[in-house]
């Protein structure tokens, strides 16, 4: 048995994304650990993260006629931020808060064409083709699963629009 939490903070003002939300998304996990410890018969229960991401990496976005569309920059830097300071979160306190598993949102999102979720986040890969090249937030997750040192700057990584 294992409870199931879906950690992708939805802050539409606060845009980009950023480190501020790790801030948010490790809150979370502490919280649910500290509920779930709080309740005798669930204080052993394991935690799976089923989602982890971050929404909105832009300057930010329009609705048009209920479509959401980015504006400005995709900001790699931001999305960088969150993912390293989450991941390095996980690495140290997965067995104190007892996290057994954690899943990206997704792998690859077309989040230049966004489509009716409003998805404009991390992604890992370049297109949904096999063998798309993977992109720097990719290789920092990979590098980080394979525990190799991270010199991934995704800083100049996509200047302008993925």
């Amino acid at each position: 048995h294992a409870w199931a939490i879906d950690v992708y903070p939805l802050d539409w003002i606060n845009t980009p994304n950023g480190t501020m939300h790790a801030e948010i998304s490790i809150d979370q996990l502490k919280n649910m650990r500290e509920d779930l410890n709080s309740i005798p018969e669930y204080a052993n229960t394991p935690i799976w993260i089923t989602e982890l991401g971050l929404h909105i990496g832009y300057d930010g976005y329009e609705n048009t006629g209920g479509q959401l569309q980015p504006v400005g920059n995709f900001n790699w830097a931001n999305m960088e931020q969150y993912l390293e300071e989450v991941l390095d979160w996980l690495d140290s306190n997965s067995t104190q808060y007892q996290i057994e598993r954690w899943f990206f949102f997704v792998t690859y999102k077309n989040i230049v064409q966004v489509e009716n979720d409003g998805y404009m986040g991390i992604t890992f890969f370049e297109s949904p083709n096999i063998g798309a090249p993977i992109n720097c937030l990719g290789t920092i997750f990979r590098y980080h699963v394979l525990g190799l040192n991270d010199e991934i700057n995704c800083d100049t990584y996509g200047q302008s629009n993925p």
